[in-house]
C-alpha cells in the first residue's frame, strides 16, 4: 500500500504518494526523490539534495535552497514518478513507465517566482530501460547529456521560467537536441504572448502544458483560462522517429528545479541578465494527466 499522504518537506527518498489521471481513471504513484551526493558534476557538491513534498491537494512541490557563500549555484531537487518505493533504495524497475504514443500528457505548473537564471523542468527520460545506476547516488537516472554518467533518450516537455519556455527532444547522445518555444534562439511565440502580464500566458499565475505524441510528431500547447499558445511542433518528424525505440521501452516522468547564472541556451533573448539568487524557493506541479488522442487534457 502507498504511504499515507504527508505535507511536510522531506529529504527522504520516498517523498509521498499522490494520484495522477490516466485515461480518465486515477492512478496512484509514488514521488521518489534523488537523494543527492555521488561524483557527478551536478551532485558532488551537494551530499544531500534539496527537499520535496506532496501538498494537501496532491501537488508535487520542489525546493531550491539559498546559495551558500562562495558557491556558483544553488542546491535543487529532482523527483520521479514510480510504482513503488523503498526508503533509501533505487531500482530501474520501480519507475512508472508510460506508453505515450497516441496520447497527450498534461500538467499544471506554477513557476511565478522563477525568474532569469531559474530552470523549472518537467520531462521524460528513458529510465525504465536503463540498468546502470549512474553516479548521482545510484538512482538509475539517465539523460541525453549524461549528467549522472549514463546516456539515454530525453524529451523535455518544459524547461522554463517566467520569461522563457522551451520544449526539446533529445536522442540518447544529442545533448543539444531539437526544440522550440521562446528563448535561446527559439521564436515559436513572443514575450507579448508569454511572460509576466502577457496576453496569452501570464506567468504570474499557474498555466497548463499539454504535449501530444504521435508517430513522427510531438506538439505542445500552453493553456491558461481559455487562452492558448500552439500547438507548435517540438521537432521535425525525421527527428521524432529516431526516438521510436525509447517510446517502445517507455519513459519515466521527471521533475526538477535548478538554477545557474549561465542559462543562455534557455533564455537568451527574453533575459538580458541571469540572476539565480532571485529564483523563488519553490515550484509546484499539479493535475498530471494522460489522455487518449491529440486533445487538451482536463
Amino acid at each position: 500500500l502507498p504511504p499515507p499522504p504527508r505535507t511536510e518537506w522531506t529529504h527522504d527518498t520516498c517523498v509521498a504518494a499522490t494520484s495522477i489521471s490516466v485515461d480518465g481513471a486515477p492512478r496512484s504513484v509514488h514521488i521518489v526523490r534523488n537523494a543527492g551526493g555521488g561524483t557527478s558534476r551536478c551532485c558532488r557538491h551537494w551530499p544531500v539534495a534539496a527537499p520535496a513534498r506532496v501538498d494537501s491537494d496532491g501537488a508535487v512541490e520542489l525546493m531550491l535552497e539559498p546559495r551558500p557563500a562562495g558557491r556558483s549555484n544553488r542546491n535543487g531537487a529532482r523527483v520521479y514518478l514510480a510504482d513503488a518505493c523503498t526508503e533509501g533504495e533505487y531500482s530501474p524497475s520501480m519507475y512508472a513507465s508510460f506508453a505515450l504514443l497516441g496520447k497527450t500528457l498534461a500538467f499544471t505548473v506554477d513557476l511565478s517566482t522563477s525568474f532569469c537564471g531559474c530552470n523549472v523542468a518537467f520531462y521524460l527520460a528513458a529510465m525504465p530501460g536503463n540498468t546502470a545506476p549512474g553516479n548521482c547516488g545510484g538512482d538509475f537516472y539517465c539523460d541525453a547529456n549524461s549528467v549522472c554518467g549514463v546516456h539515454c533518450a530525453e524529451i523535455d516537455l518544459m524547461e522554463a521560467n517566467v520569461h522563457a519556455f522551451k520544449a526539446v527532444a533529445h536522442t540518447s547522445h544529442d545533448g543539444d537536441g531539437v526544440g522550440n518555444g521562446l528563448g535561446g534562439g527559439s521564436t515559436a511565440f513572443s514575450s507579448a504572448e508569454y511572460g509576466p502580464g502577457a496576453s496569452k500566458i501570464d506567468t504570474r499565475r499557474p498555466f497548463r502544458v499539454h504535449t501530444s505524441f504521435a508517430d513522427g510528431r510531438m506538439g505542445t500547447t500552453l493553456e491558461q483560462e481559455g487562452r492558448t499558445i500552439g500547438p507548435f511542433a517540438m521537432a521535425p518528424p525525421s527527428y521524432v522517429r529516431r526516438l521510436a525505440a525509447a517510446f517502445a521501452s517507455g519513459f519515466a516522468i521527471v521533475a526538477s528545479y535548478w538554477s545557474s547564472d549561465d542559462m543562455w541556451w534557455l533564455s537568451r533573448g527574453p533575459c538580458a541578465v541571469e540572476d539565480q539568487d532571485r529564483c523563488g524557493t519553490t515550484v509546484r506541479f499539479s493535475d498530471i494527466a494522460i489522455c487518449a488522442g491529440d486533445v487538451l487534457c482536463a
